[in-house]
C-alpha cells in the first residue's frame, strides 16, 4: 500500500524538483548498507528530538507545526541522512524557494 505524502510535503518536493519516490530511493541508497528490517517513519534519536525542540521553539505558541516545517528543519540542522539527501536535491533544483520558506528555518 502507498500512501502519499501530505500536500504540503508533495509542494516542498515539487519545489526541489523532486517526487517522493525519488526521495525515499535517495535516502535508502545512502543509507547503503541498508537497515536490515524494512521501516517507515521517523525514528527517535537525539538529533530527531534536538531538531523537534529547535522547532517548537521557532514557532509561535499557539501555530501548527506541518509536515513540511518538519522537513526544512531537518534540512537546516544539516546533519544526518536525511538532510544530506534534501540538501543534495535542493542544490540541484531551480532556484526557488520552498513554499513557506521564509515563515519558518
Amino acid at each position: 500500500m502507498v500512501i502519499a505524502p501530505p500536500g504540503d510535503v508533495l509542494e516542498y518536493f515539487q519545489s526541489i524538483a523532486a517526487e517522493p519516490w525519488q526521495i525515499k530511493g535517495a535516502l535508502r541508497t545512502a543509507m547503503d548498507p541498508p537497515c536490515p528490517h524494512a521501516w517507515e517513519g521517523i525514528i527517535i534519536t537525539p538529533r530527531v528530538r534536538k531538531i523537534f525542540k529547535d522547532l517548537a521553539q521557532a514557532c509561535p505558541g499557539d501555530a501548527r507545526v506541518a509536515p513540511a516545517d518538519i522537513i526544512r528543519a531537518i534540512v537546516a540542522d544539516g546533519s544526518g541522512v536525511a538532510a544530506r539527501v534534501l540538501a543534495k536535491w535542493t542544490a540541484r533544483a531551480p532556484m526557488t524557494q520552498p513554499p513557506g520558506a521564509s515563515a519558518r528555518p
